[in-house]
């Protein structure tokens, strides 16, 4: 497989020879270097001349610079000390709050992370079949509550209704009595 100059330097020689289509042209062009071969001397003669100069020399200091500040890590590097310690300060509740958490979840580390924890979190659909099962057993009950609720009542007023029926047949009966036992007596 070419590699990319080679690419470019063909394609170069084809533009140039469309260019430079007149027969005195391409006779003084096929005298001289290609233009791949000027652009490449160009290149090292400006790097060779530029190499001495310190304003250059500077420049590609600063280019390192920013690559440098241009790195994520850049920040954590010069960040000042007194600002890490007034940022510290700052949200020293919110780091108490978060270390008080963080020691109370080791204390029930050995609770959360226990075998039985595990079963239970293993056994997770059995035990929603389980819960569901108790919802529509608390159903019926709830259902069966009310309907023995109002048997209750209903029981409750017949029997206020009987002992009514009951205490006026013994009126009646006492009545009856009564009059039974006067005309006997005239």
């Amino acid at each position: 497989m070419e590699n990319q100059l080679d690419i470019i330097d063909k394609r170069l020689r084809t533009l140039e020879s469309k260019i430079f289509d007149s027969d005195d042209v391409k006779e003084e062009f096929s005298k001289s270097k290609s233009i791949l071969q000027v652009l490449n001397d160009s290149q090292e003669t400006l790097s060779s001349a530029l190499a001495g100069q310190s304003k250059i020399q500077q420049y590609l200091q600063s280019l390192d610079k920013l690559d440098a500040v241009l790195d994520p890590n850049y920040e954590n590097k010069f960040i000042d000390l007194e600002v890490k310690i007034s940022l510290i300060l700052n949200n020293h509740e919110n780091i108490i709050k978060c270390a008080n958490l963080l020691s109370e979840f080791d204390r029930k580390k050995d609770t959360v992370l226990s075998e039985n924890l595990s079963k239970i979190i293993a056994d997770q659909p059995n035990l929603s079949k389980v819960i569901d099962q108790q919802i529509v057993v608390k159903g019926a009950v709830e259902n069966q509550t009310k309907k023995i609720s109002d048997l209750m009542l209903k029981y409750t007023s017949f029997m206020e209704s009987l002992s009514n029926y009951v205490s006026l047949l013994d009126k009646k009966l006492t009545e009856l009595e009564n009059a039974k036992i006067s005309a006997e007596a005239e």
